[in-house]
């Protein structure tokens, strides 16, 4: 595991279609899906800054996101019934720019 990358939570509250399915599309280049409008995701602090970045190009008209930074010193809970809800070791997202 790439100790520099650290763990995130992109959530977004967007109301025109077409913006949400970009935001989407960003973040899943970026993460895993955990939810409709929430993903995790592992970043260096130059991913981070890619990914605002673009987040920002989007230029978003109708809603918000919102990017935590999550503790990941504690495995998260899963409770109930689900298919894979977050990113393990070794099933890292990344980036791969020019």
């Amino acid at each position: 595991m790439n100790k520099t990358a650290a763990l995130y939570l992109a959530s977004y509250d967007i109301s025109l279609q077409q913006e949400r399915i970009r935001v989407a599309r960003l973040l899943s280049s970026y993460g895993i899906r955990v939810q409709k409008s929430v993903f995790e995701i592992r970043l260096t602090r130059a991913d981070r800054g890619r990914l605002t970045r673009g987040l920002r190009e989007l230029d978003l008209k109708s809603g918000s996101i919102l990017l935590y930074r999550a503790l990941d010193t504690v495995p998260a809970e899963t409770i109930g019934q689900c298919g894979k809800a977050s990113i393990t070791e070794g099933d890292q997202a990344w980036v791969l720019a020019e």
